[in-house]
């Protein structure tokens, strides 16, 4: 889970980004949905046979 928070919230706080990071109300809507538990192993993640849906600005790519 420190992969995911410091590839995620830590990421977008670290660069000045206060409306991303999180899945929260108001914080911009990118998200990758992945098959696996990238909390037990980030490295599915980086491995694009894994990557199921793209949003991008609260639209799916």
């Amino acid at each position: 889970s420190d992969a995911l928070s410091f590839s995620t919230a830590d990421a977008a706080d670290l660069m000045g980004l206060t409306d991303r990071g999180q899945i929260s109300e108001g914080y911009i809507a990118d998200l990758l949905i992945v098959s696996g538990n990238p909390v037990e192993d980030i490295s599915v993640v980086a491995n694009q046979k894994n990557h199921r849906r793209v949003i991008k600005n609260g639209a799916l790519v």
